[in-house]
């Protein structure tokens, strides 16, 4: 999908962390326009989100009236299609269980970069699921390759997220933008913007420096 009018329903209790996500937000403006809704408590963000769509929906984990997963659940119940990124300030397997069974698309630390704010979201409206790389290792449920310690220990020690690792390694493997992008079910636009996001993070200058850098890491498994 290419991103460039996005409803999101941005749901937490502390009215600073939605002006910060806001604010985050708002620094796609020459990129993506975001028409943001707030809500203050799941009861609210459920109310709200059956009224309304939503591309998608940020939302807080520890909150009054509902947390976020008793929140996802109630509103998947009926709007199964409801793309879902959950937020927290720390994580713990049975918080991770929880989000990963109540049927959200994702699991972000409150940390997260404005780039990998964006990159979640992206990835999320294209129909991948996205989780921050800085989850405890001893989260158990299985969710692709997100629970794998040596996955994730990798991404840490090279500074790109789980996602990025993952296209830099067909990169690597000689696959096009449109090749990978029919891979993982996203945009070739996202592609675009995770090979310039890993020129970044990496300092390379194109893609013959990603395929070096990918060599010298032992990156081609």
């Amino acid at each position: 999908m290419m991103l460039n009018d996005v409803n999101i329903l941005i749901v937490d209790d502390h009215k600073m962390i939605r002006d910060g996500i806001r604010l985050m937000l708002s620094l796609q403006h020459n990129k993506i326009n975001f028409f943001i809704t707030e809500a203050g408590d799941g009861g609210e963000a459920v109310s709200l989100a059956l009224r309304k769509n939503f591309d998608i929906i940020l939302m807080d984990y520890r909150m009054p009236v509902f947390n976020g997963d008793e929140a996802s659940r109630r509103i998947l119940m009926y709007k199964p299609d409801s793309k879902i990124l959950i937020l927290s300030g720390d994580s713990n397997s049975a918080m991770f269980q929880n989000v990963v069974k109540c049927g959200a698309k994702g699991f972000l630390l409150k940390t997260i970069s404005t780039d990998d704010l964006i990159d979640a979201i992206s990835t999320v409206i294209d129909g991948g699921t996205y989780f921050s790389s800085g989850f405890n290792e001893d989260n158990t449920i299985s969710f692709s390759e997100i629970n794998s310690i040596d996955t994730k220990t990798r991404c840490r020690q090279l500074g790109i997220s789980i996602r990025e690792l993952e296209i830099l390694k067909y990169i690597a493997n000689e696959f096009t933008n449109d090749e990978i992008a029919s891979k993982l079910k996203i945009s070739k636009r996202t592609v675009d913007t995770h090979r310039q996001n890993l020129m970044n993070k990496l300092k390379v200058r194109n893609t013959a420096g990603l395929v070096k850098f990918a060599y010298a890491n032992n990156l081609l498994n």
